[in-house]
């Protein structure tokens, strides 16, 4: 907990309240703000905004989930250039000599290397 967000709070309770000093009850609310959030005094939502909460909602799910997989993809990714870096590095000092280079060329260098 922020011991200063804390006094804030309850310095902001007293005054709201008309308090001359600020009391234990400030503290205490203030505590429970701090923790639970602003007390929520909104009406119950329609049909309509609930189905747009659901939507976004589902929204962070799919987020999380397609960040996962991507994670997973790059992790994989790593991996095999690290388990083929020397045919990688031939094949990039080849690419750096010539402007072109056929398939049959790049299975020789991959080929050679892995080999």
């Amino acid at each position: 907990m922020d011991l200063a967000n804390i006094a804030n709070e309850a310095v902001i309770r007293a005054v709201r309240e008309g308090h001359d000093e600020i009391a234990m009850a400030d503290f205490e609310a203030a505590i429970d703000r701090v923790i639970a959030g602003a007390e929520k005094k909104h009406r119950a939502l329609n049909a309509e905004e609930t189905r747009g909460v659901a939507y976004h909602e589902s929204g962070h799910t799919l987020v999380t989930e397609v960040r996962a997989l991507v994670e997973e993809g790059h992790a994989r990714a790593r991996e095999i250039m690290e388990q083929r870096r020397e045919a990688l590095e031939a094949l990039a000092k080849v690419r750096q000599e010539k402007e072109v280079i056929d398939g049959e060329e790049v299975k020789r260098i991959i080929g050679g290397v892995t080999a």
